[in-house]
């Protein structure tokens, strides 16, 4: 009987009858309770995910997963940001909306502010217009 040692898939050897998305995703969640827990921020660094037990390696494989998605120079989980941007384009959706209104309502700092609505307007979810921010005319789970 012969037995395979190795399964390649996406450029990388597996053992045979695993699913390497599933390490990914246990990651993702780990991160996620971390956020939840409140060790980590919505937005964190690289190094706050280090602390957190994900080292560079695995942020940089679940970005490359769409697990997490670049805030720069922050990042967010998927289901984190996918939660801000629902909560930034409904708010939108009822009339321009500042800055400084954005980062009450979520709760955040201006310098994890600014950066997530940099990322907002570059996703279409909302767009600037002066001041203020608008509906950018693509959907916030569309990421």
């Amino acid at each position: 009987v012969q037995r395979a040692l190795a399964d390649e898939r996406d450029g990388a050897l597996h053992r045979p009858g695993t699913d390497p998305r599933r390490r990914w995703l246990a990651v993702a969640e780990r991160l996620d309770g971390a956020v939840r827990a409140g060790a980590l921020g919505p937005l964190w660094t690289r190094e706050e995910a280090a602390a957190a037990g994900a080292g560079p390696g695995e942020v940089r494989r679940l970005v490359e997963e769409g697990l997490v998605v670049p805030v720069p120079p922050f990042l967010a989980t998927r289901s984190t940001y996918a939660h801000l941007a629902t909560s930034v384009a409904a708010r939108v959706a009822e009339g321009p909306a500042t800055t400084a209104s954005l980062k009450s309502l979520l709760g955040l700092t201006r310098r994890t502010a600014i950066p997530l609505l940099e990322a907002l307007d570059r996703d279409g979810v909302t767009r600037r217009e002066g001041d203020a921010r608008v509906p950018g005319g693509r959907p916030a789970g569309g990421r």
